[in-house]
């Protein structure tokens, strides 16, 4: 049996495993002149962000109507600003691109914060989709539709406090309000080394709790190219205590562009992932269509090049979905539906699962 050994350069996978609970050994640090320039500049940024405290009556530029006769209404241009100031500030700190606002997908985050304060969406289930709830008579079709389409490609907040703009970015980055546990996924799209844009909705339902959306899954941004390749959080060199510390804070690595390559996949044989001081296992493969039970001894009877992406222990993980999205840039795959404009249509079909999506549709009938 021939074991085959990878180390986390090599792994295709293993996209964005959010790990916590390490044994770290700690020491104080000296900085560098160049690092307490660094540090210097991020205070001064964080400095300038607006710390101002949003509630319903300050919120909108027009107030929506939830009722009848249904109106999204139009948020504050400051709060619309400040959030945005707030994410590139975030993305600042891992060397990203700053993003845009998009004009268009603002319009779909604030008609489905809209449609989600209407009907008081329960924010103690997950609302991606909205699969829970049922649309009220006056909210249309398509409006419901797009509701649908828009929060299941959203990062998602539901907050009863009067937060800043920027704190809703906060508990996204963070991701230590998630529903779902150590699950970094929100962080994981507005880390994205490939996002371009995004639109930005909030609005308040009778039940006292505001609903923001942050538009963050573009299909155009699905085949740019990465613009790093490897994002960490706690980010290289310098980071902010203030997003390390606390309860439920996971820690995450994400790989852009990472694949196995030409890896032979072989019955018979043992493979090792090892990331190392984080975690390492081993596994052999087997032919399961096979009746008998193939000897140790035995040579492998099979070879099979890697055509399709694979499924493993993380495939329930927050962030495979950045892996289905890397698996589509490697192919360059845009199908029918993509060139239909229906790309989203093609993800959903209950492939939502602990807020991120599963994209195995991607590489069907190769």
């Amino acid at each position: 049996m021939l074991l085959r050994k990878f180390s986390i350069a090599a792994i295709a996978l293993i996209i964005a495993a959010p790990f916590s609970g390490l044994s770290q050994t700690t020491q104080a640090a000296t900085f560098t002149s160049t690092e307490v320039k660094q540090v210097h500049h991020f205070q001064n940024q964080y400095s300038d962000l607006s710390k101002t405290e949003y509630d319903a009556n300050n919120i909108y530029a027009q107030k929506p109507h939830l009722k009848r006769k249904f109106k999204e209404g139009v948020l504050a241009p400051a709060y619309i600003n400040d959030q945005l100031a707030y994410i590139n500030y975030y993305r600042s700190l891992f060397g990203l691109n700053p993003i845009t606002e998009n004009k268009t997908a603002e319009k779909n985050a604030q008609k489905t914060a809209a449609v989600m304060a209407a009907i008081n969406a329960n924010p103690f289930v997950n609302q991606h989709g909205l699969p829970g709830d049922k649309r009220p008579a006056f909210v249309g079709k398509s409006l419901w539709k797009l509701a649908q389409d828009t929060s299941e490609t959203s990062n998602l907040n539901f907050n009863v406090n009067n937060e800043s703009a920027g704190d809703v970015v906060t508990d996204l980055i963070t991701d230590r309000y998630n529903l779902t546990g150590s699950d970094t996924g929100h962080r994981a799209w507005l880390l994205s080394s490939r996002l371009s844009s995004t639109g930005i909705g909030a609005a308040y339902g009778s039940n006292g709790y505001r609903y923001s959306v942050e538009k963050v899954l573009n299909v155009n941004d699905i085949f740019r190219e990465a613009s790093q390749p490897v994002v960490a959080y706690p980010s290289a060199r310098i980071f902010p205590i203030e997003l390390a510390k606390g309860e439920n804070v996971a820690w995450s690595l994400y790989l852009s562009d990472k694949t196995v390559g030409a890896t032979p996949i072989v019955a018979g044989h043992q493979y090792e992932i090892n990331i190392a001081g984080v975690y390492k296992y081993s596994f052999k493969l087997f032919e399961q269509d096979t009746a008998q039970i193939a000897n140790q001894e035995a040579t492998p009877q099979s070879y099979q090049p890697i055509a399709s992406l694979q499924k493993d222990a993380h495939s329930n993980s927050a962030l495979f979905d950045q892996s289905a999205k890397l698996s589509a840039t490697l192919k360059q795959k845009k199908n029918d539906s993509v060139k239909n404009g229906k790309y989203l249509d093609a993800l959903k079909g209950e492939q939502w699962q602990n807020n991120f999506f599963i994209n195995r549709f991607i590489f069907q009938n190769d």
